[in-house]
């Protein structure tokens, strides 16, 4: 957890035990998740609601997923074969992707952090 984190869950703890979240509308209730927020795009919303109830997501949500699994598998057939240029190599073709991937869609998404190399290297020949 970073600094900032600590800092905003800190202030939300001594907040908590001040008391200043008792009695608020909506306490106890569950939150209401399918409704768009009040900063929300509505249009966005639709979108992402339609998308979401035909069983899809975003385009760059399916990438990263594809990102993400492309990435362990690399990891894996590394952790069997130790073979570190090629570990290398796939890693390097993988992060140029994150780096597309990062560029094309928009912040809100967040940008997907390009994966280690060399700290992995490193833990299997210390390991």
């Amino acid at each position: 957890m970073g600094s900032f984190d600590r800092l905003v869950e800190g202030r939300i703890r001594e907040a908590s035990e001040r008391g200043e979240f008792r009695d608020l509308a909506g306490e106890g209730k569950p939150l209401d998740l399918e409704a768009p927020g009040p900063y929300e795009d509505p249009t966005m919303w639709a979108a992402f609601h339609i998308l979401k109830n035909a069983g899809m997501a975003p385009v760059w949500i399916e990438e990263r997923k594809e990102l993400l699994k492309r990435a362990t598998e690399a990891r894996s057939l590394f952790e069997r074969s130790g073979d570190e240029d090629r570990f290398r190599a796939r890693m390097e073709d993988l992060n140029g992707l994150v780096d597309r991937h990062n560029q094309r869609y928009p912040l809100s998404a967040g940008l997907l952090e390009r994966f280690p190399v060399e700290s992995v290297i490193s833990a299997r020949r210390t390991g």
